[in-house]
């Protein structure tokens, strides 16, 4: 008898070694909130997921984070991450302000599509506001599972997974990075 393996759904959680990386997370904070954010939404589609994300200029510090989390899934997993993004992209969750459920597939364009999602937390404060999964299980509908975004925390799942993140009650906003990737 043999078992295979159809499809997985997976999340991935990790931290970056602050002590020994050269990436200054208040130093990316003051750079993401600095962008004139009006210009740099990502769509200006009220009904587009990508209306709460913001493109960004190229940052050292960011290429830091992507190259430490491209570069471990590499080792572990054996699959390299290839970014589909032109820019990088941040979320910025003002006060009383959460992003609604989504996810990033492209349905009408399959191609190009990432294969795996991410956040990096840049910044954050108690008590902080979480990313909540929605999936289903088979014969297990409506299953949900959460993660605080805590700074300095990284999380990886599948792209079509639905996600929204929660409101944040904190008077800083809450500062992550994005990325989406095709896994080759």
């Amino acid at each position: 008898m043999n078992k295979f393996i159809l499809s997985e759904t997976f999340l991935i959680k990790g931290q970056i070694p602050l002590e020994v990386s050269s990436i200054d997370t208040e130093y990316l904070k003051k750079f993401i909130l600095e962008h004139d954010l009006e210009f740099c939404v990502a769509s200006k589609d009220t009904f587009h997921y990508d209306r709460d994300y913001y493109n960004l200029n190229f940052n050292r510090n960011i290429q830091w984070v992507y190259e430490y989390i491209r570069d471990h899934y590499r080792t572990k997993y054996h699959r390299t991450l290839i970014n589909l993004d032109e820019n990088y992209k941040a979320q910025i969750i003002n006060k009383n302000k959460s992003i609604d459920l989504h996810d990033h597939i492209d349905w009408y364009r399959l191609d190009y599509s990432p294969d795996i999602s991410g956040i990096y937390v840049v910044s954050n404060k108690k008590p902080y506001n979480e990313i909540v999964f929605e999936f289903t299980d088979h014969r297990h509908l409506m299953k949900m599972y959460k993660i605080p975004l805590e700074p300095n925390t990284f999380i990886l799942w599948n792209s079509s997974i639905k996600h929204r993140i929660t409101e944040n009650t904190n008077d800083e906003p809450t500062v992550n990075l994005s990325f989406k990737w095709q896994s080759k």
